[in-house]
């Protein structure tokens, strides 16, 4: 008897990454593949500037499992991933960023099967590479927000994020920036929904458009998810 492929949607919120979107999208491809996953690659165009719209059209004419939605403004990371979870066709949906500083091979340490023992795993980043000082003291600093505001003391902007949880889960989340993890895991501890933690290698990218003045909107959106409760 002919074994079950393992379904997954790997979903990349896309920012100006023209230059590395290709490569991208060639590296989860050729990693499914040889490991036998029935998968898609959903691309979201978060009003990119350069010609990443382009190659994401060229690239979805060459890969017949990979979709695309595209919006005209930059609405927010938060508002790109919730476009490609409402659009995954699978149960289980990966989130990554698109430079893979979490890389997509970080899966075989899990046993994605058909029926998992769990709803969320967020990834917690292991530094290959020492980030700059302010960074790592913003990061930490974020942690213990994310902690006072919520309860929850974990590493909530790791790009590695995997779900079971339903589309319908999704639909009236509303923070579109970089905190949406933040409002997801939230959520999802308000209701029980079983959260696991797993270590995933990082590599920081050099050139992350994630800017002090972010820490601060984020700080905003954290305020937003504190009111909801």
């Amino acid at each position: 008897m002919e074994k079950v492929k393992r379904k997954i949607s790997v979903i990349i919120p896309c920012y100006n990454e023209a230059l590395i979107i290709s490569d991208t999208v060639k590296k989860i491809d050729k990693y499914l593949s040889l490991r036998k996953f029935d998968y898609e690659i959903i691309l979201v165009n978060d009003g990119s500037t350069d010609n990443t719209l382009d190659i994401i059209l060229s690239l979805s004419n060459r890969y017949d499992n990979l979709y695309f939605f595209s919006s005209q403004a930059n609405t927010g990371k938060g508002y790109a991933v919730r476009q490609g979870l409402l659009m995954a066709r699978h149960r289980i949906k990966l989130v990554l960023d698109a430079d893979l500083s979490v890389d997509i091979t970080a899966i075989h340490t899990l046993d994605i099967q058909m029926n998992l023992p769990f709803s969320i795993i967020k990834g917690q980043r292991h530094q290959l590479i020492r980030q700059p000082l302010y960074r790592i003291f913003a990061g930490k600093m974020f942690k213990v927000l994310v902690w006072l505001f919520t309860g929850m003391y974990l590493d909530s902007q790791c790009p590695f994020f995997l779900t079971t949880l339903p589309k319908e889960f999704f639909k009236d989340l509303k923070i579109d920036g970089f905190a949406f993890d933040v409002e997801i895991l939230y959520k999802a501890k308000l209701q029980n929904i079983r959260i696991d933690k797993i270590e995933v290698s990082y590599v920081n990218d050099e050139n992350s458009s994630v800017r002090i003045k972010h820490w601060f909107l984020m700080f905003k959106e954290l305020l937003e998810i504190r009111k909801k409760k």
